[in-house]
């Protein structure tokens, strides 16, 4: 028998987490959300996504088939229509415009 006691399902940045989260929690799984790094939480190591143990059965359905029974959480989280651009700065003036200009 499962008990109810919290079982790590996923690690993630917190955007995707959070994103898991509303998911599982749509279909009426209980989740939590806790930072990887408990000692300094302010350095971001990733978030866990928490679930009770005996949810664990339905929130890997849900998981592993969320193109079936989610295709707009899918879309969500594959957001090709907004891509990101990622620009390495030094905080000089030449780097600040490369950001603008990115």
């Amino acid at each position: 028998m499962l008990s109810d006691r919290l079982i790590t399902v996923a690690i993630h940045t917190y955007d995707r987490a959070h994103q898991l989260k509303t998911l599982l929690e749509s279909e009426g799984i209980a989740v939590t959300l806790q930072n990887v790094n408990l000692t300094n939480p302010s350095i971001s190591a990733g978030i866990r996504v928490r679930i009770k143990e005996c949810d664990l059965p339905q929130a890997l359905r849900i998981i592993e088939n969320i193109e079936i029974l989610a295709p707009e959480a899918v879309r969500t989280l594959h957001d090709e229509t907004h891509p990101s651009i990622l620009v390495p700065v030094d905080f000089s003036d030449s780097s600040l415009k490369a950001a603008l200009v990115a």
